[in-house]
């Protein structure tokens, strides 16, 4: 476990291995252009839950309003090793100020979305559930299947999320596999079992 956690705003709200690996009242900075409240709003209630019971904060940084780089003393340092330095050492280094000032903590005092349904719950605890989590290093090779094929009508169980990027579909790439479907962050593929007879 450890007390300060960086991000990519995909990463956090599909991954909720992010919080458990941070000790009670730890620091995450994500990188993310969307505002504290809208960035809080986008997590699941699951999400939101963890983050009130280990009283962890969280700060909202874009990192392309920043230089991609800084200069500290002898070290070249990224952008956002640059944002944790303001946590502690903004008074040694006075260009960090600059920086603390685009930083801004998110109101997670409160949780604005309500539990999932139990049936969820009952979905989670599934193979596909798990994965769907990003929980893969838990599951046994054994526990997949062996034909490749997963139940189908399981979008639905995807929370939506608000990300930055928008991915582009590229037909001469496509398997037709279906995992485009299982890890859309918008639930808005949904796959459809013809019979071509």
């Amino acid at each position: 476990m450890c007390n300060r956690l960086q991000s990519d705003i995909t990463i956090f709200t599909q991954n909720d291995n992010l919080i458990n690996n941070i000790k009670p009242n730890g620091i995450i900075l994500v990188n993310s252009s969307l505002s504290p409240s809208a960035f809080w709003q986008s997590l699941s209630a699951e999400i939101q839950e963890k983050v009130i019971q280990k009283n962890v904060a969280i700060y909202i940084v874009n990192l392309d309003q920043l230089k991609s780089s800084y200069q500290l003393k002898k070290h070249t340092i990224t952008a956002l090793e640059a944002c944790f330095l303001t946590f502690k050492y903004n008074k040694i280094y006075p260009f960090l100020n600059k920086i603390k000032k685009l930083i801004h903590p998110v109101d997670t005092s409160t949780q604005t979305h309500k539990k999932s349904l139990e049936k969820d719950m009952d979905f989670a605890e599934t193979l596909l559930g798990k994965l769907l989590t990003n929980q893969g290093n838990n599951i046994a090779v054994s526990e997949l299947p062996v034909d490749g094929t997963f139940p189908t009508d399981t979008s639905k169980f995807n929370q939506p999320h608000k990300i930055d990027l928008i991915p582009k579909w590229d037909a001469d790439l496509c398997t037709q596999c279906g995992a485009c479907s299982m890890a859309c962050t918008h639930s808005a593929l949904i796959i459809t079992v013809v019979d071509v007879s």
